[in-house]
Parts: structure tokens; C-alpha cells; sequence
């Protein structure tokens, strides 16, 4: 009877090893598996960012685009880069006012000192 009690109790134990080692393994797997989650998540969330991104880049892109090929692009361009005028436009040119021009007084740079290597060393640990 002792025999059969001890072997029983043998059993149990390494019935209880097997099922403590079988959930040591498969919660090691479910770690592995929530950090894969979290590293593809953040992935997904950067891509999702450069997506966006790119996309408000193409809509305003395509409403430069929409701009440019219209009269009132053209019209500003002549106007302010072209230096056109439309008829019956006056132009005007401003003529400055008459007397000296003030002429710059150049301001000479102040010679630097030269330093030896070792004064660096020693204004840097000593200074």
C-alpha cells in the first residue's frame, strides 16, 4: 500500500513538474509575442505618421499646382516679377531725395591672439 501511495505521489509530482514546465514555456511565448505586438505597433503608428505626412505633402502640392496654372498666378508674376504693367496702369518711379549720400565707415576685424596647444589644455583644466 506504501509502495502504490509513494508511487502515486511520485506521479503527481512529475505530473506537476511537466504542467509547471508546459506554462513556464507557453508564458514565455505570450511575453515574446506582446513585445512583437508593442515593436509592430510603433511601427505601424510611425508609418501611419510618414503616410499622413506624404499625403497633406501631395494635397498642398496639388493646390500650388491648381494655383500656377491659373490667371491670377500669371497676373502676379508679370506684375511683380516681370516688371509688366497693364494698360492704363501708371507707373510709377521713385526718384530719391537730392543731397550726400552717407558713404560706409568700414569697420576693420580686431587681430586675434595665437595660442599655443598647451595654453588650451591649461585654460581648459585650470581655468
Amino acid at each position: 500500500m506504501q509502495k502504490l501511495l509513494g508511487n502515486l505521489l511520485k506521479n503527481r509530482q512529475i505530473v506537476a513538474i511537466i504542467v509547471i514546465v508546459i506554462a513556464g514555456v507557453l508564458l514565455m511565448d505570450l511575453n515574446f509575442r506582446i513585445s512583437e505586438y508593442f515593436t509592430v505597433s510603433g511601427q505601424k503608428n510611425k508609418v501611419e505618421t510618414q503616410v499622413y505626412g506624404l499625403w497633406s505633402t501631395s494635397e498642398s502640392l496639388k493646390t500650388e499646382l491648381a494655383y500656377s496654372n491659373s490667371d491670377a498666378a500669371a497676373q502676379k508674376w508679370a506684375r511683380e516679377e516681370g516688371k509688366m504693367a497693364q494698360p492704363g496702369d501708371v507707373r510709377v518711379i521713385p526718384i530719391p531725395e537730392a543731397g550726400p549720400t552717407p558713404t560706409p565707415i568700414p569697420i576693420l576685424p580686431t587681430p586675434q591672439k595665437s595660442y599655443h596647444y598647451w595654453e588650451y589644455w591649461w585654460a581648459l583644466f585650470f581655468e
